[in-house]
């Protein structure tokens, strides 16, 4: 196992050195499985502070995704950090302490995990056979549009339309209200009274109506999603 030095300044450069070419046979999950984890976040019943283990399925400067075939975690840097990706990249078996942001992987749909400058990834190599990634997300962001209450009314609804141009199904479709108090999960399928099959398509809108802070997610698998709209608020 190699430990390394994952974190530089941002605009400053790495170095090179580790265990390249190594392969791990198999990177199974850690201590923590990242689908349980993550049902943990959802039932606000998990730890702070975590260690995974799973394999680098995407990676750029600031944000690392990492699978270990029960789940997916984003490991994000500190704030004008970046990993030095001169010492891993994808395809490689890691294992990363972290703190887990319960409120933006309640609110997002998924698991996010932040390191600081104190703690490290440790990588065993490169895995001979990883697991997929999360699914790319498609250009399918949703514009919104208040609905008027009248004169001194409130806000009655959001309208959100389809601006992008690939379609999406009505059952991957969501809205999430209020994730520092009771997770609300509403359904596309339910306030646009779709059916779960059908595509969502350039041009198409629904009227959301219930109270509270929200905004559409993009849920392909059940540990994956991202928002594809702006918040909002109704009170």
């Amino acid at each position: 196992m190699q430990r390394r030095d994952v974190l530089a300044t941002v605009g400053a450069a790495g170095l090179t050195a580790g265990c390249f070419g190594v392969l791990e046979p198999e990177c199974t999950p850690g201590d923590r499985e990242l689908g349980a984890l993550y049902e943990s976040v959802l039932d606000m019943e998990h730890p702070d502070q975590v260690s995974i283990r799973g394999t680098v399925t995407r990676m750029s400067d600031s944000e690392m995704i990492v699978a270990d075939g029960t789940g997916y975690a984003e490991v994000s840097t500190p704030l004008r950090k970046e990993f030095n990706t001169d010492w891993f990249g994808t395809g490689d078996c890691v294992e990363v302490s972290g703190t887990v942001s319960a409120d933006y992987s309640r609110d997002m749909g998924y698991l996010m995990l932040e390191i600081d400058e104190g703690e490290d990834i440790d990588s065993t190599g490169q895995t001979s056979d990883p697991p997929s990634g999360p699914p790319e997300e498609p250009d399918a962001f949703f514009e919104l549009e208040y609905q008027d209450g009248g004169f001194d009314e409130p806000t009655t609804g959001v309208t959100l339309t389809h601006d992008g141009s690939d379609a999406v199904k009505a059952k991957h479709l969501e809205v999430r209200l209020d994730p520092e108090s009771d997770l609300e999960i509403v359904p596309w399928t339910e306030f646009a009274d779709a059916d779960p099959e059908t595509e969502v398509g350039p041009g198409d809108s629904a009227v959301f109506e219930r109270r509270g802070n929200g905004h559409l997610i993009w849920r392909p698998e059940k540990h994956w999603g991202q928002a594809v709209s702006s918040g909002w608020e109704l009170e």
